[in-house]
């Protein structure tokens, strides 16, 4: 700390000027100066106000100007002067101004009401987005290939799990759900997304891990945006080339912290728009439905057969419930 402080005043101390030339003066003359608390604090705001982020290496950057931004408000702190929301709004605004576009961006998206931020708020947002993109330079590839390796092992031992996960990659491309891409035109930001536990609710779904150990694509995404497609990338292996291939993702995919709210709300307004056909089944829809289960019931039997129309109610959109679950003895027909 001395010798920070010394370098911060040494224009100052190099006009020093000693009755005697010898250590005891030069010395009285220093602790003069640094006992100066005016001329302290205002070192420190200057060096605040000096800050910049070196865009050579963004991520190194921002990590350098978030721990000169600490460093600078801890030394204030030690000399006794209060925050408040006045300083912490300006204090936030200043350097709000020297971050990059894109963090100015994420930071607003952050935000969960139209009240001030504090600077404990801006703080954690600052260490949130060094970590991440701290990861998100090569070590989510690291934790995806490691991923591809044990899967590719797996479907070695399943002749027909690979099959069938083959097949899913190939249409997903096919329909444009994803698309791939040149290893050499890799972004200076991206994520790959690693394999998780495909799903048995249904044949196979396979399960794209956005909340993988480490931070994790989950704490970054806010909204889905096409220049964050970067952010969804998969690897996976050519049968015929024998080489790992990535792709980029064009379309919201579950695993993601998005993917619940985007999937109900659709549910929701496809149960608006069918509600002047059937107008029971889009109530029950619009008040029973917990992700993707719709929990529901009637009285008696006459009304629960109308359930049927929730099944022309998702028809229309092209999907299919998979069943009914009920506590009568007799059989419903749906």
């Amino acid at each position: 700390m001395v010798e920070e402080q010394c370098e911060r005043l040494a224009g100052t101390t190099a006009e020093i000027v000693t009755v005697e030339e010898n250590y005891t003066s030069l010395k009285n003359a220093l602790k003069e100066c640094f006992d100066n608390k005016r001329l302290c604090v205002q070192s420190h705001f200057n060096d605040i106000l000096a800050l910049e982020i070196h865009t050579s290496d963004s991520v190194k950057g921002l990590r350098a100007f978030v721990d000169s931004c600490l460093k600078h408000v801890r030394a204030l702190k030690v000399m006794g002067l209060k925050q408040n929301s006045f300083s912490e709004s300006l204090l936030i605004n200043i350097l709000m101004k020297k971050l990059d576009r894109e963090s100015r961006r994420q930071f607003q998206l952050s935000l969960v009401s139209s009240d001030l931020p504090t600077w404990r708020e801006f703080v954690e947002f600052l260490e949130k987005r060094c970590l991440v993109l701290e990861n998100i330079q090569g070590e989510s590839k690291q934790i995806a290939r490691h991923r591809l390796d044990c899967l590719i092992k797996k479907l070695n031992k399943n002749p027909q799990l690979k099959k069938l996960y083959s097949k899913f990659i190939e249409e997903y491309e096919a329909l444009g759900h994803m698309e791939k891409v040149v290893e050499d035109e890799l972004p200076e930001t991206n994520y790959f997304l690693p394999y998780g536990e495909e799903s048995t609710s249904t044949r196979l779904r396979v399960v794209l891990n956005a909340s993988s150990n480490g931070v994790s694509l989950n704490d970054l995404l806010f909204k889905v945006v096409p220049h964050q497609r970067n952010y969804l990338r998969i690897l996976w292996f050519d049968e015929n080339s024998h080489q790992e291939v990535t792709f980029r993702l064009k379309t919201v995919t579950y695993g993601t912290s998005c993917a619940p709210h985007l999937a109900i709300r659709t549910i929701k307004q496809l149960a608006l728009d069918e509600a002047l056909d059937f107008p029971l089944a889009s109530e029950m829809v619009l008040r029973d439905l917990y992700m993707d289960d719709v929990i529901t019931g009637a009285s008696d039997i006459p009304t629960a057969q109308i359930l049927q129309h929730l099944i022309n109610v998702f028809a229309t959109a092209g999907m299919s419930l998979h069943n009914f679950i009920h506590g009568l003895q007799t059989h419903m027909n749906f």
